[in-house]
């Protein structure tokens, strides 16, 4: 049985007064297997974007969910970096956490691209991809596309909607993040459609 959740917040043209506009998620479940796309047009340049998605050391000061993130390998591949990033954290209810242990292969394409994917942990399956692309000269899109695949039973009347809320106010955690620290004023936020 496949469920389908579609959560849009608003889609315009880019507004020169603010920076970002807002996010775009979505997320698709069919059985045990998430498919996530969000999406944000953020008015600064792609390396501001790079140096936040790639902070893998800070991300639990600024990305709820993380109470740990670090890198514990790097080496250089082609014109970028390969990393094994280990992170830790939880997910859920505070009463009914899900705690989650989780070793991702980073392969970074600076400026444009972050290629993600599980090696062990809390996860059957993560994959996911960070695309960086300029727009105009004042303008950028982050897009994240992820499939994830839990390793423990998450009934579907909780599963769906836990998976949707986290990552939503993740990447939503994110673009913020990237706005603070370019100084960009954000716009309010929309309230959720179902």
């Amino acid at each position: 049985m496949t469920a389908t959740l579609l959560l849009w917040v608003a889609c315009c043209g880019p507004s020169p007064s603010l920076a970002a506009e807002p996010t775009s998620f979505a997320l698709e479940r069919s059985g045990e297997v998430f498919t996530v796309r969000g999406s944000a047009l953020i008015a600064t340049q792609p390396e501001a974007i790079w140096q936040v998605v790639t902070d893998y050391d800070d991300i639990a000061n600024f990305v709820p969910g993380f109470s740990s993130s670090r890198v514990i390998e790097s080496s250089p591949k082609d014109s970028g970096r390969e990393l094994l990033v280990e992170q830790k954290g939880a997910m859920g209810p505070k009463i009914f956490p899900l705690d989650f242990t989780i070793q991702l292969r980073v392969v970074e394409f600076p400026y444009r691209r972050i290629e993600i994917e599980r090696v062990s942990g809390s996860a059957r399956q993560y994959r996911a991809v960070y695309q960086i692309e300029p727009v105009d000269a004042q303008h950028t899109r982050l897009d994240f596309d992820a499939v994830i695949e839990s390793d423990r039973f998450i009934p579907p009347w909780l599963g769906t909607s836990l998976m949707r809320s986290t990552l939503a106010d993740q990447f939503g955690a994110l673009v913020r993040e990237i706005e603070r620290r370019e100084g960009i004023r954000t716009p309010p936020a929309a309230a959720p459609e179902h």
